[in-house]
C-alpha cells in the first residue's frame, strides 16, 4: 500500500513537471533574451533596491542591450511610471530602454508578519508559491534573484529551464545567528519566550541548523551568483558548498553607491551635525543612535542646542511608520527631541543638503551585509562611526591596526558611539580633512562604474552563451 501510494506521488509530480514545462515553452515568444529581475518589493527605496535598478541600467547600456529585454516581478500596486518617477527621484536613475513589470499577486506571502512562528522556514517556502506564479505569468530565459527568495530559484530552474542567478545581500542563515540563540541573548528575532527558557532555545538551534542545510541546498540551483561583501561571499561560501571545482560561480559585486554626485560636494565648511541614512527597520537599531547621542550630550552639556542629528530614512508601511513613533517618544524620555530631525521618505535634493554640511554619520547596524549608507558618508566628506561588524568592518572602513590609516571610526556600544562623536567634533580642520580625503578616496571602489562593469561580466555567460 506505501509502495503504491509513493509511485502515485511520484508519477503526479512528474506529470506535473512535464505540464509545466510544456506550457512555459510554448509561452516563451520573444527573439530577445528575456532577463526576469524577481524583487517584488520594488519600490522601497532602500539598498536593495538600488542594486536593482543599476543593474538594469547596466544591461541597457552594455555592448549586448539589443540582445535583451529587462522585466521586473513587481509585487506593487502603483503603475510602472509611477515607480520608475520614483527611482529618479530617490536615486536619481533613468533607462535608456523600456522596463517591463509584471504584476504577482501573491506577495503578501513573502511579508514576514504573516509567519510569527517558524518565520525563516515560511517565508522561504511561500518562495514557491510566488514563484509559480512569476513563472506562469512571464517564462523567462535568464532568471536572477536579487531580493534573496531562494525557493524562487528552484522554481524557474526545474520547471523553466532557466539559466540562474542571483545577488545576494546577506545569507537568511549565519553561524553568528546560531551563536545569539544559542547564548540565549534577547534581540529582535529572538525574543524572551525563546531565550528565556532553554529547551526552546535548544530546539531553536535544531531547527536553525536544520534550516541552514534546507538553504545550501536551494543555493546550489544558482549557476552565478553574485554578493556584496567578502563577510557575505565566507557565509554564501560556506553554506551553499562552492569549492574550487565546483562549475557555479561566486563573484564579489561591491553594491552601486551613488559616489559620483557625492564627490562633487565641499569638504568644508562642516557644521556641529551628525546624519544617520537607513529605512526604519528595526535591524537598523535607530534606538542606539539615540542613546548615543543621549550620553554625548550628558557627557558635554555644553553641546546641548549646538549639535544635532538628522536621522534619514524611507519609511514603507504602518509598522515602519510605527517604529518611527516609537522612537520620537524615546528621544522625548532622553529629553533630546529638540535636537534630533527626522527627514522621512525625504528626496534626494534633501539626502544631498544634510551630506554637504554634516561632519559625521552614525551607523548601528549589527552584522549588515555591506553597509551603502556608510559609503554614502564617505563620499560626501562626512567622518562615519559605523558598527564594528559585517561589511563596514570588513570592507569599508577598514581601520589599521595602528589605527593611523583611518577612514572612519567603528564602535558597538552607546558608549563607544559617544567617545567616536566626540573625537569627530574634537578633531582640528586639518584632521578632519585628512580623514575625508582618505574616506572619498576609499569611496571610489564602490561606485556605480565599479559595480555596473563587474555585474555586466558576471551576467554575460549568462546571456550570450548560445541556449
Amino acid at each position: 500500500m506505501l509502495l503504491e501510494i509513493v509511485v502515485t506521488c511520484f508519477i503526479g509530480i512528474g506529470t506535473l513537471w512535464m505540464f509545466l514545462k510544456l506550457i512555459v515553452m510554448t509561452k516563451k515568444t520573444s527573439n530577445k533574451v528575456v532577463i526576469g529581475f524577481f524583487h517584488p518589493f520594488c519600490n522601497d527605496g532602500g539598498g536593495g533596491e538600488r542594486v536593482l535598478w543599476c543593474a538594469i541600467k547596466a544591461l541597457q547600456s552594455s555592448d549586448f542591450r539589443e540582445k535583451v529585454t529587462c522585466v521586473v516581478f513587481s509585487g506593487e500596486s502603483l503603475p510602472a511610471s509611477d515607480i520608475l518617477s520614483n527611482v529618479q527621484r530617490q536615486f536619481n536613475l533613468t533607462f535608456d530602454a523600456e522596463v517591463r513589470f509584471v504584476s504577482i499577486r501573491t506577495r503578501p506571502l513573502l511579508e514576514p508578519s504573516k509567519y510569527p512562528r517558524f518565520t525563516l522556514l515560511l517565508q522561504t517556502m511561500a518562495g514557491l508559491v510566488v514563484g509559480l506564479e512569476c513563472l506562469w505569468k512571464c517564462p523567462c530565459d535568464v532568471f536572477l534573484d536579487t531580493t534573496g527568495s531562494p525557493c524562487t530559484m528552484t522554481i524557474f530552474k526545474l520547471f523553466g529551464q532557466c539559466r540562474i542567478g542571483c545577488y545576494v545581500h546577506y545569507p537568511i542563515i549565519t553561524t553568528e545567528m546560531l551563536d545569539v540563540v544559542a547564548s540565549g541573548s534577547d534581540t529582535y528575532n529572538n525574543d524572551k519566550s525563546i531565550s528565556s527558557s532553554a529547551l526552546r532555545t535548544r530546539l531553536k538551534v535544531i531547527y536553525y541548523t536544520l534550516f541552514s542545510y534546507f538553504y545550501g541546498l536551494l543555493g546550489k540551483c544558482s549557476d552565478v551568483t553574485m554578493v556584496n561583501s567578502s563577510w557575505t561571499a565566507k557565509h554564501i561560501s560556506s553554506l551553499w558548498n562552492f569549492s574550487s571545482s565546483s562549475k557555479r560561480v561566486l563573484e564579489t559585486v561591491f553594491p552601486p553607491c551613488n559616489t559620483k554626485k557625492f564627490q562633487t560636494l565641499p569638504l568644508t565648511p562642516r557644521q556641529s551635525k551628525f546624519v544617520s541614512i537607513g529605512q526604519f527597520r528595526p535591524e537598523k537599531n535607530h534606538a542606539l543612535q539615540l542613546k548615543a547621542f543621549a550620553l554625548l550630550l550628558q557627557q558635554h552639556p555644553k553641546l546641548t542646542r549646538n549639535v544635532k542629528l538628522v536621522l534619514i530614512g524611507s519609511c514603507r508601511h504602518s509598522n515602519d511608520q510605527s517604529r518611527i513613533d516609537s522612537l520620537k517618544n524615546l528621544a522625548q524620555e532622553l529629553g533630546i527631541q529638540h535636537d534630533i530631525e527626522w527627514c522621512v521618505n525625504a528626496p534626494f535634493s534633501v539626502l544631498l543638503e544634510h551630506l554637504s554640511s554634516a561632519v559625521g554619520g552614525l551607523h548601528t547596524m549589527w552584522n549588515e551585509h555591506f553597509g551603502i549608507g556608510v559609503v554614502e558618508l564617505m563620499a560626501a566628506g562626512v567622518i562615519p562611526i559605523a558598527h564594528n561588524s559585517g561589511g563596514p568592518q570588513s570592507d569599508i572602513v577598514l581601520n589599521s591596526a595602528d589605527n593611523t590609516t583611518r577612514f572612519g571610526f567603528l564602535a558597538t556600544t552607546a558608549e563607544q558611539y559617544a567617545d567616536c562623536m566626540w573625537k569627530v567634533l574634537d578633531m582640528t580642520p586639518d584632521e578632519a580633512k585628512q580623514v575625508q580625503v582618505r574616506a572619498r578616496q576609499h569611496a571610489v571602489h564602490f561606485s556605480d562604474e565599479q559595480f555596473a562593469s563587474q555585474f555586466v561580466k558576471c551576467v554575460k555567460p549568462l546571456i550570450c552563451k548560445p541556449f
